[in-house]
């Protein structure tokens, strides 16, 4: 049986990219459906992640993937730390980057070699009130990618991950299937109660509410940039009929399909 879960906050970051300068990273114990990027251009400050805990100074990053608890904590006045939360729906293939376990989640940054890097988050941040969501979704990928190429990895899937992680993970992986809690809970090698417990009190919702928020989340990327019908992007998505994908899209959007694609193609 896996250990219950500790004390945290789950955040799901399905679709918004979220990106902010602040003098006080502190944050307490918290997980995101989202990878998260935090740049230290002044000052320290400590995050933990898991059980482990890491400096970052001046010239580092840290960048944390999806599903990971960490918590952020700053004793200095004078700092200046960059953040980006990224969703993994936005980015479907960082799933494959994160498939094997980084060996440091800290980056140095050189600030000379990596003057691009360094321009590219400042234009970001001086810009973001300008430029549009497409164009703040590739630049923050071109940032995360450009770090990523900074990271070594284990080799093989991570053995340190917690069951919560395992769990979400599954859930991205498979959404687009007819998956069940019963079905999860078998292929991870757990309890059914157990799996049952960790989505109702640790995550506070339901599987299957979880799972259909995943494919909402989905379907509102297809409406924006494909052509697909309304239909096909509800199959497509993981749902099997059309009834059930209307009343979750406008239970998490407040709009059915139909409207949120009105509202796109008229702007």
């Amino acid at each position: 049986m896996p250990k219950t879960p500790g004390s945290y906050t789950y955040y799901e970051d399905y679709s918004a990219i979220r990106f902010f300068k602040t003098q006080d990273p502190s944050a307490p114990p918290h997980a995101h459906a989202a990878i998260e990027i935090a740049i230290s251009f002044r000052g320290n400050f400590t995050v933990f992640i898991r059980d482990s805990v890491y400096t970052v100074s001046p010239g580092d990053c840290v960048l944390i993937p999806p599903y990971t608890e960490h918590s952020f904590s700053c004793t200095e006045e004078d700092t200046e730390v960059c953040v980006f939360i990224l969703p993994i729906s936005l980015y479907p293939e960082m799933n494959m980057v994160f498939s094997a376990e980084p060996i440091s989640p800290l980056i140095s940054i050189d600030l000379q070699k990596d003057n691009v890097l360094c321009c590219l988050v400042r234009d970001v941040f001086a810009e973001q009130d300008q430029v549009s969501g497409l164009t703040q979704k590739y630049a923050a990928a071109l940032i995360a990618s450009k770090l990523i190429d900074h990271m070594e990895f284990s080799q093989g899937s991570s053995s340190e991950a917690s069951f919560t992680e395992r769990c979400l993970q599954y859930c991205q992986a498979h959404y687009k299937e007819p998956i069940t809690l019963k079905k999860m809970a078998k292929d991870l090698h757990v309890s059914y109660t157990y799996a049952s417990y960790l989505f109702n009190n640790i995550l506070q919702q339901n599987f299957c509410t979880y799972v259909n928020k995943l494919r909402v989340a989905e379907a509102m990327t297809m409406i924006a940039d494909t052509d697909d019908s309304i239909s096909d992007i509800a199959f497509q998505c993981g749902f099997s009929c059309i009834r059930t994908f209307n009343q979750a899209f406008a239970k998490q959007t407040g709009v059915t399909p139909t409207q949120l694609r009105k509202k796109i193609r008229e702007k």
